[in-house]
């Protein structure tokens, strides 16, 4: 049920007239809620089953006929017959329900007014307007007089009034869609009325009007503009007699669909032909105009304005399109083609673009000569037509400041689009001969290359041909010369492999050229050495082929670390077969595109002499293992003896000090001294000895702390010489603490030992310098000459005697010892008299 009245909607609010069907459902609906379901119910209805019945008949036959093809031209005339019965009705109604309620009666009165007045405006003509007021008129007068009895107001006590009004509403109706019936309605066929007129004659559109036999019978002036005839030269034609022959059948298609359905709007594009006989392109929309009421849809209206311009546009666009293909197409091929076809490929794109645009000829002059001063055509196509317009050209330019500057200035709105020439300024730059071509229309594009314009490009077009849109030429202009720019580049490229593979040839290398795959595809001459296989059997094969198992595995494996990483890969092995016992080193690296390059050296002697290299330093490494051992034993058992002498000479000195004359205590005192000396030198050269010991790092070290046991044990060397330590705040570092804390002591120790100042003083500073530390330990003593700056940090160096500061010359050596076991370096700056600076650094970052 529900789909049926979806269907029956459907049905009704399709097409045209759907107002009047919409409202004839409506009415029907009233008809069979109001009156059929109380009938039904088997109660009293207020209007006779005939009279209900019948409207709901009449009503359905207006919407069939409505969506019937060929009978709904009748719908207008039977809606407004339904409208008058539906009037009939609703008078009868007023009669039958007052029944002596004189307020129910004038309230259904004015009901009956509205309805009238409504029907009213949707009558077409003067001639309904008048039939329906009379038939007003009629039906109340006669059903009054039926149901006269029941005393009606018309006729009763406030006749007089009620009359008055009747009166009122019949005639102020009429009037008022009388007025609008006048201003709305088309008379007659070929006359048209005042408002119409002074509306479509004002237009700048043209807009005429059409009987069913497609002549005109209105134009408004705006026909003179648009196709030069005057308006009545044009009357009583048909519109075919100016449409051109190719767009008839279009723009008959559009006015017969017009014809058969009055409520379409069809819109065609066509030229006419315009009195002097050029045709133009416009626009027309023809629609279905009633020249009266009861005349549905006998004229056709169209109105029409000129699109030339517009087509002009597409057509111009639409070249516009065609060309990028078409350059999408080349410059998609002189990407793809080899080197050596790009040249047929700018001849087979000269053709095309010729071809498209309708030129007798395309020429291209590129900078030539061993000077580059000429250009030369070096690309032509001519129309077959035209091939002989080749005899009025110079192919060779020469080339001077005149012309370059002519051509870098025929620029346009963007770099090389080039302009129109004349054929005299084609002759002053000397590409015509003396002979004129004054039919011909010229296209210059220069081809330019920042500043440089390395040639140009001729067009030649018959004088009738126009191309107002310069862009596209500036588009080939480039695309060609991008080709030869290609081209150009890609010839050096090939020269310069050229030269790299003379250059290979001549290494004294084995040298191989091995695609992705694995096969060889080239050789240099000296490979004809090939150490397994002659070069002319050598192309097409893969390594497995030319080389033993194990050998040729080890070349595959480099291969595809090649392939995987696009970087060069070596590895060196020792053949065991033909060249049994030689070495040989192996280089694989990407060459060219899908190409491997492959050397193969023999590195025997150098392998060799490596070798022997590495004996000896293995040798070097063990004798300073055990210098470095014997060193330790000899300083360490060295010092008990020293003990042993010194105690004694010292008992000595105390027993016989006395009865020993002067010289002999002073030689007794000379002997403990040396021996005193040589136990510090013993004890220094243990020390350092140590130090060339595997260092053991101990991360997070606070080199605060380190720094203040330092202190502690100097205690007594601080205190006795009235010096002062002066530290920043340290870091934390990973690093050896009793090593580091010997540096620290050694250089602060220095700094108040070598120092004659009344006020001693040491400073240790640090500063951040990215990856490293870098400490600063500065004081005020002697200092030393810049010159000993290096000096001072060997071994047994010593600037002073011990007369004037006791040393053995090892502390400082201990000191450049520690820092490069730790990673760092050290250096030193001094002034003599100034004091002197010791600068060290130690990585933040190091494995413990």
């Amino acid at each position: 049920m529900l789909n049926w009245i979806k269907a029956l909607f459907a049905r009704i609010t399709a097409g045209v007239y759907w107002k009047e069907k919409a409202v004839t459902a409506f009415m029907v609906t009233v008809y069979v809620l109001g009156n059929g379901v109380e009938a039904l119910t088997g109660k009293v209805t207020d209007d006779p089953p005939a009279l209900w019945i019948t409207g709901i008949i009449f009503g359905i036959v207006v919407i069939w006929i409505s969506s019937h093809q060929k009978l709904s031209i009748y719908t207008r005339s039977l809606y407004k017959l339904f409208l008058l019965y539906i009037n009939f009705n609703i008078i009868f109604y007023y009669i039958q329900s007052t029944k002596g309620d004189s307020e129910a009666e004038f309230i259904t009165l004015l009901f009956t007014y509205v309805v009238f007045i409504v029907i009213c405006f949707v009558l077409d003509t003067k001639r309904e307007l008048i039939f329906f007021s009379i038939a007003e008129v009629v039906l109340f007068s006669v059903l009054i007089w039926i149901y006269r009895e029941q005393q009606p107001l018309l006729i009763g006590k406030q006749m007089p009034m009620q009359m008055m009004a009747f009166a009122f509403v019949l005639g102020g109706n009429y009037l008022i869609n009388l007025q609008r019936i006048r201003l709305t309605q088309a008379t007659t066929g070929a006359n048209v009325s005042i408002q119409f007129k002074s509306i479509s004659e004002s237009s700048r559109d043209t807009q005429v009007m059409l009987d069913r036999n497609f002549t005109f019978v209105y134009l408004n002036p705006a026909v003179k503009s648009l196709t030069g005839y005057a308006v009545n030269d044009l009357l009583k034609k048909e519109i075919f007699e100016v449409i051109a022959a190719d767009d008839v059948e279009s723009v008959k298609s559009a006015l017969e669909e017009v014809t058969q359905n009055t409520e379409a709007r069809v819109n065609r594009e066509y030229r006419v032909k315009r009195a002097d006989g050029t045709y133009i392109w416009v626009e027309s929309i023809f629609s279905a105009f009633d020249s009266a009421p009861d005349r549905k849809g006998d004229l056709i209206f169209a109105e029409t304005r000129d699109i030339e311009v517009r087509k002009q546009l597409e057509a111009e666009i639409q070249q516009q399109l065609k060309v990028e293909e078409m350059l999408i197409k080349h410059s998609t091929q002189f990407i793809n083609v080899d080197r050596t076809e790009i040249q047929s490929g700018i001849d087979y794109a000269l053709g095309e673009f010729g071809n498209m645009l309708n030129a007798d000829a395309v020429m291209v002059f590129r900078m030539h000569g061993k000077l580059h001063d000429e250009f030369q055509s070096t690309n032509q196509w001519f129309a077959p037509s035209q091939i002989t317009l080749i005899q009025h050209f110079n192919l060779i330019v020469r080339i001077n400041q005149q012309l370059i500057f002519f051509l870098r200035g025929l620029k346009g709105e963007k770099a090389s689009w080039g302009n129109y020439i004349s054929t005299e300024q084609l002759r002053k730059i000397e590409v015509l001969t003396p002979d004129e071509l004054s039919n011909k229309r010229f296209y210059l594009i220069p081809m330019q290359s920042g500043n440089i314009v390395n040639g140009f490009i001729l067009f030649v077009f018959n004088e009738t041909v126009q191309h107002e849109q310069s862009s596209f030429f500036g588009l080939i202009g480039s695309m060609i010369a991008n080709a030869f720019t290609r081209l150009r580049t890609e010839t050096r490229l090939h020269e310069a492999q050229l030269t790299n593979e003379y250059i290979l040839r001549a290494l004294p290398d084995w040298l191989y050229i091995v695609d992705d795959e694995g096969e060889f595809t080239g050789t240099n001459d000296y490979s004809t050495l090939e150490p397994y296989i002659p070069d002319y059997d050598l192309i097409g094969k893969k390594f497995t082929d030319v080389l033993p198992a194990e050998i040729a595995a080890s070349f595959n494996s480099a291969m595809q670390e090649v392939k995987e990483t696009d970087k060069g890969v070596s590895f060196e092995y020792q053949d065991t077969t033909i060249f049994k016992g030689r070495y040989f080193k192996v280089i694989i690296a990407p060459f060219k595109a899908d190409e491997n390059l492959v050397i193969i050296r023999d590195v025997t002697d150098l392998k060799e002499a490596q070798l022997e290299l590495e004996r000896w330093a293995e040798k070097l490494a063990q004798s300073n293992k055990e210098l470095e051992e014997f060193a330790y034993v000899v300083s360490h058992d060295m010092k008990q003896p020293i003990r042993t002498i010194t105690s004694y000479l010292g008992l000595l000195k105390k027993k016989y000090e006395t009865q020993l004359d002067e010289v002999a205590n002073e030689f007794i005192q000379f002997s403990i001294d040396g021996a005193n000396k040589m136990s510090d030198l013993i004890r220094d050269i243990l020390e350092y000895s140590r130090v060339d010991q595997q260092v053991q790092l101990t991360p997070n070290v606070s080199l605060n702390d380190m720094v203040q046991k330092v202190l502690k044990n100097l205690t007594d060397t601080i205190e006795r010489n009235k010096a002062e330590v002066v530290i920043d705040d340290l870091p934390t570092a990973t690093v050896n603490e009793t090593m580091l804390g010997e540096l620290f002591q050694n250089l602060i120790e220095n700094g108040i030992k070598y120092n004659r100042s009344e006020h001693k003083k040491v400073t240790v500073k640090v500063k951040d310098i990215g990856n490293y530390w870098e400490f600063e330990v500065a004081d005020n003593g002697i200092g030393f000459d810049q010159a000993y700056a290096e000096k001072i940090f060997k071994i047994f160096t010593r600037l002073h005697t011990n007369d004037e500061f006791q040393g053995t010359g090892i502390g400082l050596a201990i000191c450049h010892k520690v820092v490069v076991k730790h990673g760092g370096k050290i250096w030193a700056k001094s002034v003599p008299g100034e004091g002197s600076r010791f600068y060290f650094t130690l990585p933040k970052q190091q494995h413990a």
